[in-house]
């Protein structure tokens, strides 16, 4: 009985030893297989990160520029955008009103400088121009009558002093030192007799044929003394004298040659025509504005 007691026991015991054999046999091919996966993995791992790493390298390796170090220019350049227009643009704008009469050209042609691109009736506008000239004509005439008055008054006029107007001797005198006087007062006759004049009367029809500053023959009446005179004037009137004649006066003077007076007669010849008058002399009368 003891006999195949231990033989049962000793048999027991290697059945035993056999399935831990068996079970560490399984074991180990597991471990064996997840070794081997775990290594796979982190060799892949490995392989990744590894190409990975050499790429960045590489890149980083391109990337890499070498230059000498030296002194230069930073250029920094901006960009925009935009839109184009033309440098230079016009507009042509009528001054004046009117039909256009002529247009050349259409649009998309070209033109140069000085061309001619319309033209518009300039009839209303010579008429505006030509109204325009005379108004300044007459402004002009204003202006100088104005100014020959202005010059005038202020070469008499200084202050509260008069000053003559005229040069020669005075005739008579209408005021003396204490009287008052006011605008438009006589203060004293002027007459100048070494130019006299003679205010001749010669027919219309006769007178329109004399022009100023024609020469005639001044002969005195009392000795029969002749002077060279010169026509200033004539008359655009005609007037009625005595006997019905028809006259214009024609004004001439004559310088005096000393003794004649306002009481000599003469006769004055200018060409084919003659004319007894009577001698006058220059005179003038001052007064206070």
């Amino acid at each position: 009985m003891n006999d195949e007691t231990q033989k049962e026991e000793q048999g027991s015991r290697g059945m035993k030893k056999s399935r831990k054999r068996l079970n560490i046999k399984k074991l180990t091919k597991k471990q064996m297989i997840g070794a081997v996966v775990v290594f796979v993995v982190i060799v892949a791992g490995a392989s990744f990160f590894m190409q990975k790493s050499r790429k960045a390298s590489g890149a980083e390796a391109k990337e890499q520029r070498t230059a000498v170090a030296s002194v230069q220019d930073i250029t920094s350049t901006l960009s925009a955008s935009g839109s184009l227009e033309a440098k230079n643009s016009y507009n042509i704008t009528s001054l004046v009103e009117g039909e256009v009469v002529e247009a050349s050209f259409e649009e998309g042609d070209q033109v140069t400088e000085g061309q001619v691109l319309y033209r518009i009736d300039s009839s209303s506008m010579e008429s505006q121009v030509s109204s325009a000239s005379k108004n300044l004509e007459r402004a002009q005439e204003n202006y100088q009558d104005a100014l020959a008055d202005y010059q005038e008054a202020q070469a008499d006029f200084s202050g509260n002093t008069y000053k003559s107007t005229r040069t020669g001797y005075i005739k008579e005198l209408h005021i003396q030192a204490g009287d008052r006087v006011s605008g438009q007062t006589v203060i004293a006759d002027i007459y100048n007799d070494k130019i006299m004049k003679l205010k001749v009367p010669f027919l219309s029809t006769d007178a329109v044929n004399i022009t100023a500053g024609s020469p005639c023959t001044v002969t005195l009446t009392d000795t029969g003394e002749s002077l060279t005179g010169t026509v200033t004037s004539v008359g655009n009137m005609d007037e009625t004298i005595t006997g019905g004649r028809v006259v214009r006066y024609v004004h001439v003077q004559v310088e005096n040659p000393g003794g004649l007076t306002t009481s000599h007669m003469a006769v004055v010849t200018i060409g084919d025509l003659t004319c007894s008058v009577i001698f006058y002399c220059e005179n003038g009368k001052g007064g206070i504005q």
